[in-house]
């Protein structure tokens, strides 16, 4: 079992609609499948594909949102982990090889 994560911006007007209408039902379909139990208990691999991703302008955007909901919380916000949590990449298991 693989699940499909798309990284990146789809909405970008140089993608054609045709391939973000793909990539998005492909990920959708490898989640429903992933969702089904395995028989041999065995967790899914997570495919990632990087679609007009760049990590520094999801760096910048993670600092811009971080930065915009600390306005707004007496907690310091600027944590690894906080930090992690506005990445694109927040729902993206940490690699097993690279």
């Amino acid at each position: 079992r693989i699940k499909v994560e798309i990284l990146g911006d789809l909405e970008d007007p140089r993608i054609p609609a045709s391939l973000r209408t793909s990539l998005e039902k492909l990920e959708q379909r490898t989640q429903e499948s992933c969702c089904q139990q395995d028989p041999n208990g065995e967790p899914p691999q997570t495919l990632c594909l990087a679609i007009n991703y760049g990590g520094r302008r999801d760096i910048v955007n993670a600092a811009r949102k971080l930065a915009e909901q600390q306005q707004h919380s007496a907690e310091n916000l600027f944590t690894e982990e906080g930090f992690s949590q506005m990445l694109g990449t927040k729902h993206v298991p940490d690699p097993d090889l690279i």
